[in-house]
Formats: C-alpha cells, structure tokens, sequence
C-alpha cells in the first residue's frame, strides 16, 4: 500500500509541522503553560477523526453492493479533487503558514482563554484528519486489503511524527518544499488512479457506460504480484484498464502534472494536453477491440494458453469444475446474470489472480499460469460464495 504510505507521511508532516509550528511559538513567547491546551486540541481532533473512520468502515460496509459502489466512487472523486486542491493549496500558500498561526496564537494568548488554543489546534489539525479519513477510504475501497493499508499509513504516519519532531526538537534542517513537490507527484498518480477507480464502480452501478478492455496485463504484470502491487500503488497501475478508465487517467494525469512542475503559466499548454487525450480516448472507446461474443473486451489470449470459457450467473459459475494441463490457462469469463460478480482463483487460502468489476454483460480474460494441484474459483462478493458461487480447477501433468 504505497498510497497510503505516501498519503500518510504528507497529511502526518503537514498536521506535525502545524502543531510544531505553534509548540515553538509558545515556547518562544515563554507560554509553556498553554503546551496542554495544544495537547487538548490536537487530542480531541484525532479522536474525532478515528471516530470518524470507524463510522464510515462500519456503516459503509454494510451497505447492499450498488449503493456501496455509488458511495465508494463518489468518495474517490471527492478525494480526487479534495487531494489536488490541497497539493496546489501547499504550493501556494506554504510559506505563509508560519506567520498565519502565529498571529492565530497571539490573537488567543490576547484572549487570555486556553481555549483558544486549544480550538486553533484542533480546527488545524482536524482538517488533516479528515481529509486523511477521506483518502484512506477511497484508497481503503480501491485495493479491498484492509491490514497492509493499516501498516502503511502507521508506518507513514510514524515517519511523518519522526520527521517532525526533528525538525523542531533537534533542529535537522530539510528542504521542505522539495520534499512536499516530490510527495506531490506521487500524489497526483495515486490521484489519477482514483480516477480511473471511480469510473470502475460508475460503471458497475450502472452510472457509466461499459466500454471496451483496452488492454489485458493480468497474464504478464498481475495487480496482485509483487512489482504490480508496487506500480498500483505509486502510479494507479491497472492490469486490464477500460477505455473510459485509460481516458480519465490520463485526462487528469497530464494537465495536472503540468501544472503542478510546470511554469507558473502553462495553462495553454495543460488544455492542448487534456484536449489531445480526450481525443484519442474517445477514439480508443469508439475503436477499442470488442470480445467475440459481444461483451466488453474479452481481453488478449497469449498463444499457447489453454482457453476455459466460464458462466458468471445468480449465484454459480457454469462449470462448477474444470480439468486443465499445467501451464497458462487463459479463463474467458462472462458475466450472463444481473447482478456484478467476481472471479477469484485460489489455492487454499492464497489467491492467485483474480477478476473485480465482472458488470452484467462484460466479459474478461484472466490468465494463469497454474501447477499440478487442485484451485478453486470463487466469488467473494457478499452472500456470493455462501450462496454457492465456487468451482474448482484440477491441473494435471508434471
């Protein structure tokens, strides 16, 4: 999870450097009786923002699977633009925040009420909660690996608290503003991932229109593998894109990016750039490759590969079991009911590869390169695979 690594290290500096910056006014003022107020305050802000990532987790979770889709792209684009606002915020006002908070704890020590203080760290501290609430939820929702996002955004946020409280308590000087540019750019990949993850679940819900599988990677750099993982989470990698995730991605990647390393003006620039995408996205969308049976982008066959056509309806996969040699086996799924599935290739307990986003109508390839042994296929949605959703792969040969 380097999204929530990277999401965390930034959002934690911001939020250290922010109750850093008061610490050391006050104790530069000779105030460190009013240290407690800020604890207070800082104290009150993250609890309030764990309360409320454990709301969403647990309301959210619960939810039937269309409304649960509409919730979690509409979350992703909401953190799309909260994100880019706050990359272009920092760029602009970072140097003014120093002297803002300064003159926000003079105006509460003038007060002669804690507070005051109390309610400045908290109000700056809370916004950075939050909004960390909001990422880590689009982000959570992208990936569906609960504990590896837990300990990246531990580990960011303890180096984030690290980084801090060097700064401050020891005096390492860091040069913040290339530090927060480099973050940023790998902040605006993991944005225009969220992006392409929004237009997935509109389209799952119906919201969207389907269009064709681009190109189909699974076979070659899974999502799941080691260097796909990687790539996912530093730059929105995604195995098998649709044309209408390929247009988003690079539509708000590009112009984007632009502005954000580019010349203080290259707004002409940046629109030539989104205009030139859009236009080959909607010819990718209007000429991309259509499966053989109608779906949407049944996906590439390497040669050589053993093809197993698979039936997704309420609630079984048609066969319930199938006999391959070992090697590359290409599973050509479609999805013939009325309700999303999914298509999981396990051994035991470990997952090999899989499919998300089976929308009624589509139709994905999945390759596999499988030893002798005996897999099972599932569906883990919800209800899915206690309703009887499984099937299982015999691979033979040595």
């Amino acid at each position: 999870m380097t999204a929530a690594f990277f999401l965390m290290l930034r959002e934690g500096l911001e939020a250290a450097l922010i109750v850093g910056i008061i610490a050391a006014y006050l104790v530069k003022s000779g105030r460190r009786d009013a240290l407690g107020s800020i604890a207070l305050g800082v104290g009150a802000a993250i609890a309030l923002s764990v309360g409320a990532g454990i709301a969403v987790a647990l309301t959210v979770g619960s939810l039937p699977l269309v409304v649960r889709a509409t919730i979690e792209g509409a979350a992703a684009f909401a953190a799309v633009v909260v994100l880019t606002w706050m990359l272009f915020w920092m760029r602009r006002q970072g140097r003014a925040i120093k002297s803002d908070l300064e003159r926000g704890v003079d105006s509460a020590l003038a007060v002669g009420s804690t507070r005051a203080l109390a309610g400045l760290a908290f109000v700056a501290v809370v916004r950075e909660g939050l909004e960390t609430v909001l990422f880590l939820f689009a982000i959570g929702s992208s990936s569906g690996d609960v504990l590896p996002l837990l300990i990246a955004s531990v580990a960011g946020l303890a180096v984030a608290v690290a980084i801090g409280w060097a700064i401050f308590a020891l005096g390492v000087r860091i040069d913040l503003r290339r530090f927060f540019t480099v973050t940023g750019i790998v902040l605006i990949f993991v944005s225009a991932g969220l992006v392409a993850y929004g237009i997935a679940e509109f389209t799952e819900t119906g919201l969207l229109p389907v269009t064709p599988v681009v190109f189909d990677m699974s076979g070659i750099l899974p999502e799941t593998g080691l260097l796909g993982s990687l790539l996912a989470g530093l730059f929105g990698y995604t195995s098998a894109p649709t044309a209408l995730q390929l247009v988003g991605y690079l539509a708000y990647l590009i112009p984007v990016m632009i502005l954000f390393v580019g010349p203080r003006r290259p707004r002409v620039a940046a629109v030539a750039a989104a205009s030139l995408v859009l236009t080959m996205g909607i010819a990718v969308a209007a000429c991309g490759p259509a499966s053989d049976d109608g779906g949407a982008g049944a996906g590439a066959v390497p040669s050589g590969a053993t093809v197993v056509d698979v039936t997704a309806r309420e609630y079984r996969f048609e066969p319930a079991s199938v006999s391959v040699p070992a090697g590359p086996t290409a599973f050509r799924v479609k999805n013939s009911g009325a309700e999303e599935h999914e298509f999981e290739v396990f051994q035991g307990d470990r997952l090999v590869e899989e499919i998300e986003g089976l929308v009624p109508g589509l139709t994905r390839t999945l390759t596999v390169d499988l030893d002798p042994g005996e897999y099972t296929y599932v569906c883990k949605l919800p209800g899915h695979e206690q309703a009887g959703m499984t099937g299982t792969i015999t691979v033979t040969g040595g």
